[in-house]
């Protein structure tokens, strides 16, 4: 975790992307919805003139036939053909529907019965088989989030414009919701007015715990929290809650642990120094249920600390790399 003052300078920078995204979303949506209904109201226009022309065409041949001679050889033809079919009898077949409808007063009687209501069922079993396939799709194409146990969307494709827009507004999203998180600890532990030291310089220890095993006790330091002792996998005693830094910031104190017979509540003491890497070590009982441990830390270096230590990693480092390859060597 990082200092208050960044957590608040990204949460306010990851807020401030997300909005200017989500109004680059809504102007790119606009813009294409107005290009679709352009689009539409041109298609309608084209279809519109295709059909005048096609009826102004239609209009013209019509006329040209009504005027010639073939137009009325057509009408006559025409007028035999409408004469014929009234003139037709009625077949046997057609007779018995007639007579099978007046006695059923049922139109379709002479139909297959229940034709459409078997039509009906079959439109809506797939309908309700479209709609359960529908769900499970939906649910197949959602991402688990562990968080909360909540599904969330997948993030959208970034191959058009807008898509990709609306991927850095899904990335933004989830860099915001990473900075709240941040403020939301910052605030836990700042509202037990906790003292991170200067420039909140140990504020990233918040939330880590750090272990010191020895030969049958370990040591775990919970930093703001507590510390325990432990013998094993099970047998386990708080040996003191935070109590804060001493003055110089040198020293982490820890009171008010579990009870210990005719002495009292216990306590431990963490001595801090300079380091490469924040790591707790030689933990130890100087006295009865007073517990003491070492903790190193970069935090507590300074610049001059801090380029003696790495040029003496890079000494250790040079030196196990001639081990390693004499011992190589021998081993041929």
């Amino acid at each position: 975790m990082r200092k208050v003052a960044t957590v608040n300078q990204d949460y306010a920078a990851a807020q401030a992307e997300v909005e200017r995204l989500k109004a680059d979303v809504s102007r790119l949506e606009a813009e294409e919805a107005a290009q679709r209904a352009a689009e539409e109201a041109q298609r309608a226009a084209d279809q519109a003139a295709q059909e005048q022309a096609a009826a102004a065409a239609a209009g013209s041949e019509h006329q040209e036939l009504n005027t010639g001679a073939d137009g009325h050889a057509e009408r006559e033809l025409k007028e035999e053909g409408q004469q014929a079919t009234e003139e037709r009898e009625e077949t046997p077949e057609e007779r018995g529907r007639r007579i099978a409808s007046q006695w059923t007063n049922d139109p379709e009687a002479a139909g297959v019965p229940g034709s459409q209501e078997h039509v009906n069922d079959g439109e809506e079993h797939e309908q309700e088989h479209h709609g359960d396939y529908s769900h499970h799709e939906q649910h197949d194409h959602e991402e688990y989030n562990g968080e909360g146990g909540e599904y969330q969307e997948p993030r959208p494709d970034a191959s058009t414009p807008l898509g990709e827009v609306r991927a850095k507004l899904y990335d933004a999203e989830g860099t915001l919701r990473e900075a709240e998180r941040d403020k939301q600890r910052i605030a836990t532990y700042l509202y037990g007015n906790l003292d991170f030291g200067p420039e909140d310089v140990f504020l990233g220890l918040a939330d880590q715990c750090f272990t010191s095993s020895q030969t049958r006790w370990t040591y775990e330091a919970c930093i703001f929290k507590q510390a325990v002792q432990r013998e094993g996998y099970s047998n386990s005693v708080t040996v003191g809650r935070w109590a804060g830094f001493t003055a110089d910031y040198k020293t982490m104190l820890f009171t008010g642990g579990d009870e210990c017979w005719n002495v009292g509540p216990r306590s431990f003491t963490v001595h801090m120094s300079c380091g490469l890497e924040n790591r707790l070590s030689d933990g130890e009982e100087p006295a009865t249920c007073a517990y003491s441990a070492k903790f190193t830390s970069p935090a507590l270096c300074n610049d001059e600390e801090l380029i003696a230590l790495r040029n003496q990693l890079a000494t250790l480092e040079a030196f196990e790399r001639e081990v390693a390859e004499k011992i190589a060597k021998d081993e041929l």
